[in-house]
C-alpha cells in the first residue's frame, strides 16, 4: 500500500469543500449524473454527457488514448455524448442519446462488439444495426436490451453466458436463446442475468456456486428462470452471486457465500435465493465482486460481505454477514460494488469512493486504500 502526504492534495480537498457549499448544481464545478466500476477503473458521467474515468489503464479502459494509469478523473478522447456508461473487466462501453453503443479497451473475447479482437484505446462503435436502451458488462462479455426489449450479448463465452445456446465467443452482438421481453439486464463476471416486465427473473453462464438461482449448481447456456415465487423489481450479478430486490425492499441473494455477501452467516453457497438478514427496506441494490451494497429511500446506504479493503465503508476492514451502514452523513443517490471497492453519488452531485485503490481507481489522487467514503478528485470544471 503506497501512502501519499494528504496536504499534496490539501488545495483539491479545499476546492471540493468550496464547491460542495457555495456552487452546488452550477456549471463551475464538475457534478456526476451517473457512476460505473470496472475490475480496476472507474468513470463518471456528467449532466452535460461527459465521460471521465481513472484508475487501471495497462488495456487502454480508459479511452484517453494512452496506457497510463490515472488517479483522478480523466475525460476520454471523444467528443460522443453520452447517457449511460457501464465498464467490465478491462474495458468500457457508453451509450448515446440515439441507442449507439461505443466500446474500448481490452477485446480478446470480441467483448467489443466491433467484430475483431483487437483493443481500442478510444471508443469504437458497436458493429450492428441495433439501437440500445440499457447496457451491462460482465468480466469479458457484454450484454445489450433493445427498445423492444430484446437482448443480445457478445463477447466471451465459454460457459454460455451469452446465453445463445453454444459456448462460442461472438465478436459482434447476437440474441439470446429466449422468447422473453426483458426490463432490465445485469452481467456478474461468467454469468449474466434478465427481468421481465412482470418481475420473474432468469439467469445464464456458469453455476459452480448456484448463482443462477434454479437450485443447481450446473451450467446453463440459455437463460434459465430462477426457482423462486419472488417476484423482483431490481436485480444485480456480482462475480459469482446475484440478490434482487422486491417491491416491499427486501433483498434476496443466490450464488456464493463464502465471504457473507448474502447475508448468511454459515459462509456457505446458496443455489435458490435467501432473503438478507435486515430490518432494512432498500430501494436500489448492487452486488460488488464478493459483497453486496444497498441504499434506502433516504439515501443512507448499507454494506456487506468481503470487507479486506475496507469496501463496506464501515470504518473498518472487517467482513459482516448483516447489513452495515456506511460510516457517513452524505445522502446517496446512487450506490454501485465492484473491484473491492464501492462508489457512491451523493445528492449534491459529487461522487464518493472507498475501499480498494491499487491503482487509483478511488480517484483520490492516492492509491491509497480507504475504509470510508472518500471525495474523488479532479479537475473541478466541466464544459
Amino acid at each position: 500500500m503506497v501512502k501519499v502526504n494528504v496536504s499534496k492534495h490539501f488545495f483539491k480537498y479545499l476546492i471540493v469543500i468550496i464547491c460542495t457549499i457555495a456552487t452546488i448544481g452550477t456549471a463551475s464545478c464538475r457534478t456526476f449524473s451517473q457512476i460505473t466500476i470496472g475490475g480496476n477503473h472507474t468513470c463518471g458521467l456528467t449532466n452535460s454527457g461527459h465521460l471521465y474515468c481513472w484508475g487501471r489503464n495497462g488495456s487502454w479502459q480508459l479511452g484517453d488514448g494512452t496506457s497510463k494509469d490515472k488517479y483522478t478523473p480523466t475525460e476520454i478522447k471523444s467528443n460522443i455524448i453520452f447517457r449511460q456508461i457501464a465498464a467490465g473487466g478491462y474495458y468500457t462501453c457508453g451509450l448515446t442519446n440515439t441507442g449507439l453503443m461505443y466500446c474500448w479497451g481490452d477485446n480478446l473475447h470480441g467483448q467489443l462488439g466491433d467484430g475483431t479482437t483487437i483493443g481500442k484505446n478510444i471508443p469504437t462503435e458497436v458493429s450492428s444495426n441495433l439501437t440500445f436502451s440499457q447496457i451491462s458488462i460482465g468480466g469479458y462479455h457484454t450484454c445489450g436490451l433493445t427498445n423492444a426489449g430484446r437482448t443480445y450479448c457478445w463477447g466471451w463465452n465459454d460457459v454460455g453466458q451469452l446465453g445463445n445456446g453454444t459456448d462460442i465467443d461472438k465478436f459482434v452482438p447476437t440474441e439470446i436463446k429466449l422468447n422473453k421481453v426483458f426490463s432490465q439486464i445485469t452481467t456478474g463476471h461468467d454469468h449474466t442475468c434478465g427481468l421481465t416486465n412482470s418481475g420473474h427473473a432468469y439467469c445464464w453462464g456458469l453455476n459452480n456456486c448456484g448463482q443462477l438461482g434454479d437450485g443447481t449448481t450446473i451450467r446453463k447456456e440459455i437463460p434459465t428462470k430462477v426457482k423462486s415465487s419472488m417476484i423482483f423489481s431490481q436485480i444485480t450479478a456480482g462475480n459469482s452471486h446475484t440478490c434482487g430486490l422486491t417491491n416491499a425492499g427486501h433483498t434476496y441473494c443466490w450464488g456464493s457465500g463464502g465471504t457473507e455477501q448474502l447475508s448468511n452467516i454459515m459462509r456457505i453457497d446458496k443455489s435458490i435465493p435467501i432473503k438478507v438478514e435486515s430490518n432494512v427496506a432498500f430501494s436500489q441494490i448492487t452486488s460488488g465482486g464478493d459483497h453486496t451494497c444497498g441504499l434506502t429511500n433516504s439515501g443512507n446506504a448499507y454494506c456487506w460481505g468481503w470487507n479486506l479493503y475496507g469496501e463496506l465503508g464501515d470504518g473498518t476492514i472487517i467482513s459482516k454477514y448483516v447489513p452495515q451502514k456506511v460510516k457517513s452523513n452524505l445522502m446517496f443517490t446512487q450506490l454501485i460494488a465492484g473491484g473491492g471497492r464501492t462508489c457512491g453519488l451523493a445528492n449534491t452531485g459529487w461522487m464518493y469512493c472507498w475501499g480498494y485503490n491499487n491503482y487509483g481507481e478511488l480517484g483520490d489522487g492516492t492509491t491509497e486504500y480507504r475504509t470510508i467514503p472518500t471525495p474523488v478528485l479532479g479537475e473541478y470544471f466541466i464544459k
